[in-house]
């Protein structure tokens, strides 16, 4: 289970299984040059090692399964098809397609920069995860999941007064009367939410919460949301298992900040003219 979210996930270096893979079709240019072996031909293209382990990082399986290596090799040569016909029709000289080669190397090349560069791969000691687990008892050693009525509603703002009437409605038949009574439409549905899942401050405003109290929140449409709270259960995570995904968001965190002040220091040393086609900025 996955407990905090997290910025990126890197894998690198080839199993054994794969280069016994590669050895085994044959088309070894050299022991000390991996990452160029042939594992297929398309028309004559080549596919080499380097582009089978970059598909199958992107897959994010296990590179000693067979299955996955066959998987990915067959992509690869999906793709090369693809791309030869795309070719063969000279699609690859049309504006609209340079401009999103031309992106998509401006985004490899910016990821490249923050991970060569800016994002460090060390390691969170114990003493900042374990502290970062006591500081945030709602996610962890208090732990709860939410069970709600939840009434989305079409408005982005609720009319004044509502919040009010609402605070003595414990139960959906109630809720139900005071919208109707401000002629309010919804819909009404199940919501269950684990405290790591809810947005913004809800899990701390969450925390004290009884069933039968209402929370009023935004979904991610800006619409207003009215959460009964129906139950509650307990589900504590102890630390040894929150360790690894408390490291990972941290290092994350981390890595964010140097990111955010990376960009900050080259745009004060960057010449930048607006022109007056430029949009606002």
């Amino acid at each position: 289970m996955h407990h905090c979210r997290v910025i990126g996930r890197f894998i690198a270096g080839l199993s054994i299984v794969l280069t016994s893979l590669v050895a085994g079709c044959g088309h070894s240019k050299s022991s000390s040059n991996t990452a160029t072996q042939v594992v297929a031909k398309v028309n004559g293209r080549e596919v080499t090692v380097s582009q089978l382990n970059q598909v199958l990082t992107s897959m994010n399986v296990p590179k000693s399964d067979p299955a996955a290596m066959k998987q990915a090799l067959s992509r690869l040569i999906t793709q090369e098809l693809a791309v030869q016909a795309a070719q063969r029709e000279k699609l690859d000289k049309d504006p609209q397609v340079r401009i999103r080669i031309e992106a998509a190397r401006r985004a490899v090349l910016a990821r490249a920069y923050e991970e060569r560069e800016l994002f460090k791969k060390v390691s969170i000691p114990d003493a900042e995860r374990r502290r970062f687990y006591d500081q945030n008892p709602a996610f962890f050693g208090a732990r709860r999941i939410y069970h709600f009525n939840g009434f989305q509603t079409s408005l982005t703002k609720l009319p004044a007064g509502l919040a009010t009437e609402l605070d003595p409605a414990h139960t959906v038949a109630a809720v139900k009367e005071i919208l109707a009574r401000y002629q309010i439409q919804f819909q009404i549905g199940d919501v269950i939410r684990g405290a790591e899942n809810l947005p913004g401050d809800l899990a701390k405003r969450l925390a004290t919460a009884s069933v039968g109290d209402i929370v009023i929140s935004s979904d991610a449409t800006g619409h207003a949301q009215l959460m009964l709270l129906a139950h509650i259960d307990s589900a504590p995570i102890a630390f040894d298992q929150a360790s690894d995904a408390i490291a990972r968001y941290l290092l994350s965190q981390r890595n964010q900040a140097a990111l955010s002040a990376a960009l900050k220091e080259l745009k004060s040393q960057a010449k930048i003219e607006y022109l007056d086609s430029a949009p606002a900025n």
